[in-house]
């Protein structure tokens, strides 16, 4: 049981460090069910620890235990109860992966949200060296084809 529980109290931390990756806020469904089963998971942490080491005071422990269920619980049922804010579409490179599927997916027929929109053309550093590698390349193949 701790285990699992140093599990979910870590996954939750994972989720915490990493929500503006996923570009989630703290409104969101996920983080409050992540939240609720975290409080959960601590709560049994806890509570298998002082019954464990301290077993008089398992009877006060229980209101303690019990309660830390109901504001766990009561988390759950406000961000389920709380509208989502609205999702907005990423913004990627033109040669993103993400993108490119997108354009497949809406080429073949498939309607529906846009996962991706597409980040205004701007100069991008190693689309630019591309450019420069392929400019010499080219100009080295030419020479060479002229010398032969």
């Amino acid at each position: 049981m701790r285990s699992v529980s140093i599990v979910e109290i870590c996954l939750l931390g994972f989720l915490c460090l990493s929500m503006n990756a996923l570009r989630l806020s703290p409104r969101h469904m996920a983080f409050g069910i992540a939240l609720g089963f975290g409080l959960m998971s601590a709560n049994d942490f806890v509570q298998s620890i002082v019954v464990s080491m301290w077993t008089p005071l398992n009877a006060p422990w229980q209101f303690v235990y019990e309660s830390g269920i109901l504001v766990a619980l009561s988390a759950l049922a406000t961000y389920c109860a709380l509208p989502e804010p609205a999702s907005q579409p990423m913004v990627m490179p033109v040669n993103s992966t993400i993108y490119r599927w997108n354009e497949i997916a809406s080429a073949l027929g498939h309607t529906g949200t846009q996962v991706a929109v597409q980040q205004p053309a701007g100069s991008f550093f190693l689309t630019d060296v591309e450019k420069v590698v392929e400019k010499v390349l080219s100009r080295s193949l030419k020479g060479s084809e002229s010398n032969s």
